[in-house]
């Protein structure tokens, strides 16, 4: 089965079909059979849907959809974090940095279009 954890972005350009990364993304999106989602990332999600005057409702296709598997954030990814802060320079390094330790601990790829978090995951 092939898997990926999926960053935020990702998520957000298979929803919303203005985004520039749309079509690259349903291919991705296409191509596995599973995507584990970071907790932290639905948080990431909600920000952006408010922040762009998006529908929170657009969560419901998200949890629902059967591809996706939620995982928790636990203290391994908070230690990663720390162990890491060296690269926090923004606020979104924070989050990039969780989703990191969690395509790390589980041991599968990560998906994004953020080629500053795949030199993180690297």
């Amino acid at each position: 089965m092939a898997q990926a954890v999926a960053d935020t972005n990702l998520l957000v350009a298979v929803m919303v079909e203005d985004d520039r990364n749309h079509k690259q993304a349903i291919r991705i999106w296409e191509s596995f059979d599973r995507f584990v989602v970071p907790a932290i990332s639905l948080f990431e999600l909600s920000f952006f849907l408010v922040k762009n005057k998006l529908s929170l409702g657009l969560l419901d296709k998200v949890v629902t959809d059967p591809k996706i598997e939620f995982v928790e954030n636990n203290l391994d990814d908070f230690s990663y974090l720390v162990r890491h802060s060296d690269k926090v320079k923004y606020y979104d390094d924070v989050g990039d940095l969780i989703i990191v330790s969690v395509a790390k601990r589980l041991g599968i790829e990560l998906k994004t279009f953020d080629k500053d978090l795949m030199k993180m995951f690297s």
